[in-house]
């Protein structure tokens, strides 16, 4: 059996954004990427593969923009994705134009990591920033007063920033100011 490709398809290759660099923010085709340089990633053992190469010398997989930061024994970490992904909640399933992600986890010593329930993806780098900036501030409050809250709260914060971002999502912009 032959496979070939379509026509629609090699079309979406050279027009459709394939990936993004971190750093300098170039926008790459899927043809412009198979054409971008590249190099070994270890010229002795050359089953690891190659990388690709942005116009700026950055690994387009490897180096990744990100903020961690860490409260208590929780890290937050938000970076940039190196290929499109679609969202996490069910009516964003086919928008395939996330480019950025925060999580977080807990991790103590000696102790298996736990990772939260909470993730979050976001179009813009902007709305990442926002958002990482969020989690550590309501992550923050929790701690700060562990008493006025119920015990599993990180689990209930998850839930609510999810349901909070999707209310956002629907707000008018003029109400939206009043609820930061």
């Amino acid at each position: 059996m032959k496979f070939e490709i379509s026509d629609s398809t090699k079309n979406r290759w050279k027009t459709e954004r394939y990936t993004v660099c971190s750093f300098c923010n170039k926008e790459y085709t899927f043809n412009e990427y198979m054409q971008s340089k590249s190099d070994w990633i270890d010229s002795k053992q050359k089953q690891y593969g190659k990388r690709v190469l942005c116009q700026c010398g950055v690994d387009l997989f490897s180096e990744r923009w990100s903020i961690i930061s860490k409260v208590d024994i929780y890290y937050i970490s938000t970076v940039h994705l190196p290929i499109p992904h679609s969202g996490v909640e069910i009516k964003d399933w086919f928008d395939y134009n996330f480019w950025y992600e925060t999580m977080f986890w807990r991790e103590e010593p000696g102790i298996k990591r736990e990772y939260g329930e909470f993730q979050m993806r976001y179009h813009t780098r902007e709305e990442a920033i926002n958002g990482q900036k969020f989690v550590v501030d309501n992550l923050n409050k929790i701690l700060e007063r562990p008493d006025k809250y119920p015990q599993g709260v990180i689990s209930i914060l998850c839930n609510a920033m999810k349901a909070a971002q999707d209310q956002r999502k629907n707000i008018d912009p003029h109400v939206k100011r009043n609820l930061r």
